[in-house]
């Protein structure tokens, strides 16, 4: 029965990120992600009364700053980048004060594709690594990273990479963007490996792989140490439950990249098995915000919950939640301050942490 189980596994999970995308864009029969817009000011306008009750959401811990205006033409939000005191995705612009909108035109085009890549910011320049085509009409390896000028509103010239991944986790940090985990295959294959885009020079380098082969994973830095948390590995026939991301892990792995003889080192494991979220390294703690869970998506597992831990304490805590419960979004950490974009169709909100 096991080894029947795991054959119709295999069989159907290419199917699974078109299902999972559905459910979570067309939202829950009622009307999970149906929230009002207005300043989180305590006075009702976040109505988050058809959420799980099982997933628990923090609106006090967030202020609205806005709903994110957009022209018909460039409606989507495949990636976001702050410059300037403005919220930056391609063609557009909000401010980070009141989320007052500006349309911007953009001149040039990627040489390749970056679907399920990451991003990483050196001032103006917004670097796109990893990633590549869907494997139908572009080639599922992109042999090269991308590059975009923030300031130019300009596509330039990128580089090449030679182990190209989709869906790893990043860490920015100090300079540094690192890039851990991911699916190295067309189908999926995931992978261990760490591997160090250098700003400066533009070129890339390697560190010793995580214990553990998953995609979507956690990943951050904390003065000088990178963690790897969570994330999604290949399913057993064994296996009960899972996510359409494979089956999702709690175990931590921390390694020290300036020490003599760098070497993982387990640290406690994440509260619950999570993947496909955000992580920050914050104030000496490491922060990881929402994602999903193995088992099903309209019966919790979807995650709102934030948690911290920082080296030396014994687990995680609790640090609040999501606003509202949010699938695809976008986490950035500038000059202190947490920004999260909820990207939901036709309905895309931008929020500041307070804490």
């Amino acid at each position: 029965m096991g080894s029947r189980r795991g054959d119709i596994l295999h069989a159907v999970r290419p199917l699974f990120p078109v299902l999972l995308f559905v459910l979570a864009v067309g939202g829950c029969p009622s009307g999970d992600d149906d929230f009002a817009s207005g300043d989180d000011d305590g006075a009702g306008d976040d109505d988050t009364t058809d959420h799980h009750p099982d997933v628990p959401v923090d609106p006090d811990s967030w202020e609205l700053i806005g709903v994110l205006d957009m022209d018909d033409a460039y409606g989507a939000v495949e990636w976001a980048a702050i410059r300037d005191g403005f919220l930056v995705t391609q063609h557009h612009r909000w401010s980070l004060a009141d989320a007052t909108h500006e349309l911007q035109e953009w001149s040039g085009w990627p040489d390749g594709d970056h679907e399920q890549g990451v991003t990483c910011q050196d001032g103006p320049r917004l670097y796109f690594l990893a990633g590549g085509g869907n494997g139908l009409f572009a080639p599922w390896a992109d042999y090269h990273w991308e590059l975009a000028d923030l300031d130019q509103q300009a596509w330039l010239e990128g580089g090449p990479h030679d182990y190209p991944i989709h869906a790893p986790g990043i860490a920015r940090d100090e300079g540094r963007c690192i890039l851990a985990g991911g699916n190295a295959g067309g189908g999926f294959t995931p992978t261990g490996a760490v591997q160090e885009f250098v700003l400066g020079d533009e070129v890339w380098d390697y560190h010793p792989p995580v214990p553990m082969e998953v995609q979507f994973p956690y990943v951050a830095l904390v003065d000088g140490t990178l963690m790897v948390a969570g994330g999604g590995r290949e399913a057993v026939p064994e296996d009960t439950e899972f996510t359409s991301y494979g089956v999702a892990e709690d175990d931590v792995y921390l390694l020290d990249l300036d020490g003599p003889s760098p070497a993982w080192v387990a640290g406690p494991p994440l509260p619950r098995p999570l993947m496909y979220g955000s992580a920050i390294g914050r104030d000496g703690r490491f922060v990881v915000f929402g994602g999903i869970t193995n088992g099903s998506l309209l019966e919790g597992g979807l995650r709102s919950e934030i948690w911290s831990w920082a080296p030396g304490e014994d687990d995680w805590r609790e640090d609040g939640g999501f606003p509202i419960e949010a699938f695809s979004h976008h986490l950035l950490h500038h000059d202190g301050e947490v920004y999260l974009v909820v990207v939901q169709a036709g309905d895309n909100k931008l929020y500041r942490w307070l804490r």
